[in-house]
């Protein structure tokens, strides 16, 4: 997956939209339920979504391999 940066205001009620693309790419649909961390690296402070689809899709190719009898 490519590094992608986007930058969005947040409006009044603390919400910040995910660009559409983004959401896309991630596989993340209405009603999804997304993890928030925070994540500190080199003095700077992160705010981190985990994004579930993706995961299951990768546990999913793994599925799809182990079954074709390729070792992971």
């Amino acid at each position: 997956m490519k590094t992608t940066q986007e930058t969005r205001k947040m409006d009044s009620a603390g919400r910040l939209v995910v660009p559409s693309g983004l959401r896309s790419e991630l596989n993340l649909n209405t009603g999804d339920i997304c993890e928030f961390f925070i994540h500190e690296y080199e003095g700077d402070t992160y705010l981190c979504i985990k994004c579930p689809n993706v995961l299951n899709k990768i546990e999913e190719a793994k599925r799809i391999l182990r079954e074709a009898g390729i070792t992971i």
